[in-house]
């Protein structure tokens, strides 16, 4: 790993990359991550070509796109969205024996949309039964046993879980994006191993509501 000073090769402020002579830098995320964004650079004089990959939280590939990196050293953003968890990324030059130079790097979990709606005084969508303040025998549901808490961000747990539901393509992305941001609380203290369970086992029991999906996107529903 090598730390770039400001001004050196023409970049303006201190930036790292690695110059293991294998091309590349990875970086992986212990946290869980659904958005990232990094500004890449080439030195002055010596342009590059990044190849960036992204992977899930499984080490499968999900994403990918190549950048070209001018020689006047000036920055170029590269940004993923990956609802159900981003592992890590990897960045490859195409011409230099050292990675591309790598700044400003961010990265976290995406804002709760049901947060928003809620603030605008819509109904949040596409909640798992009995977590939250849902008058009881509104649906057929799978009784988590686990409230609802608020979060700083204005956004509660089924909002987040609400993220999970609108993002996934099938019910194994679900389940699979539920069970990572319950490790994540658990991690964190705002579940117990039980709460975290009984998350986990609503999810599993759930299916994509055919009649429903545009609105409620997965609902713990017995047949």
């Amino acid at each position: 790993m090598q730390w770039n000073g400001a001004a050196y090769f023409g970049l303006t402020t201190r930036t790292i990359l690695s110059n293991s002579d294998d091309y590349t830098i990875t970086i992986r995320y212990d946290a869980f991550t659904q958005v990232m964004g990094v500004d890449l650079f080439a030195y002055l004089g010596y342009g590059d070509v990044a190849t960036v990959e992204i992977f899930d939280r499984s080490s499968a590939l999900v994403g990918s796109t190549t950048l070209t990196l001018p020689s006047d050293a000036s920055p170029q953003f590269v940004g993923f969205e990956h609802d159900e968890g981003i592992g890590a990324v990897r960045l490859t030059s195409s011409v230099f024996r050292w990675s591309p130079i790598l700044d400003n790097h961010s990265y976290g979990a995406l804002a709760c949309p049901g947060g928003r709606r809620r603030r605008r005084g819509l109904r949040r969508r596409g909640r798992l039964p009995g977590l939250g303040s849902r008058p009881s025998g509104e649906h057929r549901g799978c009784d988590t046993g686990v409230a609802n808490p608020l979060f700083p961000d204005g956004c509660t747990l089924q909002d987040r879980l609400d993220v999970c539901g609108a993002g996934a393509s099938n019910h194994g992305g679900y389940v699979s994006c539920v069970s990572h941001l319950t490790n994540e609380l658990r991690k964190q203290g705002v579940l117990t191993t039980g709460e975290k369970g009984g998350i986990e086992r609503c999810a599993a029991g759930s299916y994509l509501h055919p009649s429903a999906a545009r609105r409620h996107p997965y609902e713990a529903l017995r047949p």
